[in-house]
C-alpha cells in the first residue's frame, strides 16, 4: 500500500503553482507561490487577450464578428490541431476555441512595429517581440508573470490604456465562462512550453460579484503536461472557492460556453 501511495508522490511534486488575486486599483495579492508569482514566463494563450484588442483597435479586426477563412496549407502548423480550429472564424469564436491561426494572422496583419507600440502601451510583461516567427508569445521571447498578469488585467479593463470602450466590452464578453448566486467567472486558458521553464499552463481573468470585482492569475508548470494540462481550470477553481470568490466545482451553473458558428458576414 505504502509502495502504490509513493508512486503519486513525484506528479504531485512536480506542480508548481502560483496564484494571485487583485482588486480594482489595489495592490497584488500573491496566496500561493511567491518565486513564480514573480517570475516571467510565455504568456502562452491568455496573450489572446491583448492581441484580441490590438487587432480590434488597429482596424485590422473590424468588429468582432469579422471571419477570417481557414486555409490549412498557410494556417496549419503544428501537430497538436483540435477540429474545432479547422474551420472559419469570427474573432470571438476564436477566442473561445484558442484558434492559434487566426490570432497569427492578426499579429501578421498588424506588423511587428505596431504591435511592439501596443506592447509598450500596455506594459505588457518585458514586452519582447523579438521572436517574432516564432510566434513570440508561445514559448518564445515575450514573458510576463502571474503579477503582472492581475496588473495589466485591472488598467485594461478600468481603461487605463484610452481604448475603444467597445474593445473593452468585447473582451468581457469574450471571457465569460460561468455564472452561479449572481457571481460571474471571467477567463482566458493558456498552455504551451515555455523555452526555459518547460510545460506551463494559465488561468487568468476575474470573479465579478454585483458591484465587486476579483482579478486573478494561475500559473502552474511541471514536466509533463498530463500532470497539469486538464487541471488547469480546476487548479484554479479550487483557490477562488477556498477564498471565497467563486462556488465550487461542484455547485450547479450556468455556462456560457457555446460558440456560434460563424456566418459569412465579415470575410476576408
Amino acid at each position: 500500500m505504502l509502495l502504490r501511495l509513493l508512486c503519486f508522490v513525484p506528479a504531485f511534486f512536480a506542480q508548481d503553482i502560483a496564484f494571485v488575486t487583485m482588486t480594482p486599483n489595489g495592490t497584488p495579492k500573491v496566496h500561493e507561490g511567491a518565486a513564480r508569482a514573480r517570475r516571467r514566463l510565455a504568456p502562452c494563450s491568455t496573450f489572446k487577450i491583448p492581441n484580441a484588442a490590438i487587432g480590434l483597435e488597429s482596424g485590422v479586426i473590424p468588429s468582432p464578428s469579422h471571419v477570417l477563412q481557414y486555409d490549412e496549407k498557410k494556417h496549419k502548423s503544428q501537430a497538436f490541431w483540435p477540429a474545432e480550429w479547422s474551420r472559419d472564424q469570427d474573432l470571438k469564436s476564436a477566442f473561445r476555441v484558442s484558434a492559434v491561426w487566426y490570432f497569427r494572422e492578426i499579429a501578421t496583419r498588424v506588423g511587428q512595429g505596431t504591435m511592439s507600440n501596443f506592447l509598450g502601451r500596455f506594459q505588457y510583461g518585458n514586452k519582447d517581440t523579438s521572436g517574432w516567427n516564432d510566434p513570440f508569445w508561445i514559448g518564445s521571447t515575450l514573458r510576463i508573470s502571474p503579477v503582472e498578469q492581475v496588473e495589466f488585467l485591472d488598467k485594461f479593463f478600468r481603461n487605463e490604456f484610452g481604448l475603444s470602450p467597445k474593445t473593452v466590452a468585447a473582451l468581457e464578453d469574450f471571457m465569460r465562462q460561468l455564472e452561479k448566486d449572481g457571481r460571474v467567472l471571467h477567463y482566458k486558458t493558456g498552455a504551451c512550453t515555455d523555452r526555459d521553464a518547460g510545460p506551463e499552463v494559465w488561468l487568468v481573468g476575474f470573479v465579478q460579484n454585483g458591484e465587486e470585482r476579483t482579478y486573478f492569475a494561475m500559473s502552474a508548470g511541471s514536466t509533463t503536461f498530463d500532470d497539469i494540462f486538464s487541471k488547469r481550470v480546476s487548479f484554479a477553481r479550487e483557490r477562488l472557492a477556498k477564498l471565497g470568490y467563486f462556488p465550487p466545482s461542484s455547485s450547479v451553473m450556468r455556462s456560457f460556453q457555446t460558440i456560434p458558428r460563424p456566418g459569412s458576414a465579415g470575410r476576408s
